[in-house]
């Protein structure tokens, strides 16, 4: 009787201590989690209120959620509904002190949060409100290049997008963090796909030096990306702009794409790109329904900000970044695409105009010159009581920055870009300056391609 008495206390004990620390890190876990959901309702609700059906739990993936979250924005009527958030963390000592840890940046090995149903709805105050504030910011904008041919607009408008039949959003997203000791590299990957829209996803790989998992650390220890990824696919988007342009235009569908097409090679031109036609055709495709886009950099030292200052124009992100792109699943070269400096609308006309008159008067400035020099006195030498020159950048022939070492310059690219500083090197390509920082934390060297550089000025 008693060794059954002690079995049962052996298999009783066995049983109930594990479900009883389960319980207990579930009741732990539930109040750490509904205690972080109601500070972070309380800290948003100066501009939405918060609530939320249920909490989400689950010890075995190390998983936390909210489910049934509704969002309303205090200064316009409306509901943003959300069906559930998911965070994953490698463990739970991770939750437990979350809150602490993000408000001090420091970042776990690995993240997952998952967004899914996330509604929009496009009738409600809130979407017009924010449709127009963001209308206020596009007006000032180029055209885009989505909304070319349709009537006289420059971007799509919340209406314009109630006109193609959406009357409401769903997306689902999701976005997976991890840090690698090995390479010591942070990967991003985010992934999100809209109903009846579009899909969007990224993948970037991120060289950090040390293991110390802190966002300021992180930031000042000057991060490099050694990896990117980026996907798009149509899922019904393009054939709704089609049919809503070629309404708004009057023309059968056929017909406004062959607009669009005409009107997305002169906005090209226009920008100053030239794109060889095979190229252009490929670009255009993506256009068509289930069209997609894939983009790949790579750069195994990293691409950082001096190595980004290479790029003075466009086009540059072709030499310097070496992007490998697939539309429509069929791979692209770029090695034809070029671009050039665009003359302003305004310039144009004005330089056609004055072109006869400048042509006329420079014979005129010449001679004038000629007669002032043979009748103007011999100049004299300056004396110790004449005035120091003031000091000034004068211009000086590229060719020769190599003479200054040492000095002061100012060079100026022909993508509209300045660099002023000390001249520390040249060579065949390249040409090094330090720069003293605007916040007056020291000076960085920035290496500038010698053949981008348009003027160079010299202090003297």
């Amino acid at each position: 009787m008693a060794r059954m008495i002690i079995l049962i206390t052996v298999v009783l004990t066995v049983i109930l201590v594990p479900v009883v620390l389960a319980a207990g890190v579930y009741g732990f876990a539930y109040w750490k989690v509904t205690q972080a959901a109601d500070n972070f309702a309380q800290q948003i609700s100066p501009f939405a209120l918060m609530t939320y059906k249920d909490v989400h739990i689950d010890l075995l993936e190390t998983e936390v959620g909210l489910n049934g979250i509704g969002l309303e924005p205090v200064d316009a009527s409306g509901l943003i509904l959300v069906e559930s958030v998911r965070m994953r963390a490698p463990s739970w000592t991770y939750f437990f002190d979350f809150e602490n840890q993000i408000n001090e940046g420091v970042l776990p090995e690995t993240l997952d949060v998952e967004v899914e149903g996330l509604f929009l709805d496009l009738q409600s105050a809130y979407m017009n409100k924010w449709a127009s504030q963001a209308g206020d910011v596009q007006g000032m904008q180029v055209q885009s290049y989505d909304a070319l041919a349709c009537g006289d607009r420059t971007h799509f408008s919340l209406k314009d997008l109630q006109g193609m039949r959406y009357s409401s959003l769903k997306t689902d997203m999701s976005l997976l963090y991890y840090f690698d000791p090995n390479d010591q590299t942070l990967n991003f990957d985010l992934d999100t796909s809209t109903s009846l829209m579009m899909d969007v996803s990224a993948e970037i790989e991120i060289a950090v030096s040390g293991n110390d998992l802190n966002m300021q650390t992180l930031m000042f220890a000057q991060p490099r990306m050694k990896r990117m990824e980026l996907r798009y696919k149509d899922k019904g988007y393009n054939k709704r702009r089609m049919i809503f342009c070629a309404n708004e235009t009057g023309e059968s569908e056929s017909q406004y794409r062959a607009l669009y097409k005409d009107a997305l090679s002169q906005q090209l031109t226009a920008q100053g790109w030239q794109i060889p036609d095979d190229v252009f055709e490929q670009y255009d495709q993506i256009n068509n329904p289930a069209g997609s886009a894939f983009i790949r950099v790579e750069h195994p030292q990293g691409l950082g900000p001096q190595t980004m200052m290479m790029i003075q124009k466009p086009s540059d992100i072709i030499a310097v970044v070496n992007p490998y792109v697939e539309l429509n699943g069929k791979p692209v070269a770029l090695d034809g695409i070029t671009w050039k400096m665009p003359k302003p609308v305004k310039d144009v006309a004005k330089a056609e105009a004055s072109e006869s008159i400048v042509e006329k008067d420079a014979v005129a400035i010449s001679e004038t010159k000629a007669a002032k020099e043979k009748t103007a006195p011999a100049k004299r030498k300056r004396s110790s009581f004449d005035p120091v020159p003031v000091k000034s950048f004068k211009n000086i022939p590229v060719s020769e920055l190599d003479q200054h070492i040492g000095k002061k310059v100012k060079l100026f690219t022909y993508f509209g870009r300045d660099v002023e500083g000390t001249l520390i090197s040249t060579s065949n390509s390249v040409i090094k300056v330090e720069h003293r920082l605007v916040d007056g934390r020291g000076t960085a060297i920035y290496p500038i391609a010698l053949d981008k550089i348009q003027t160079a000025k010299l202090y003297h």
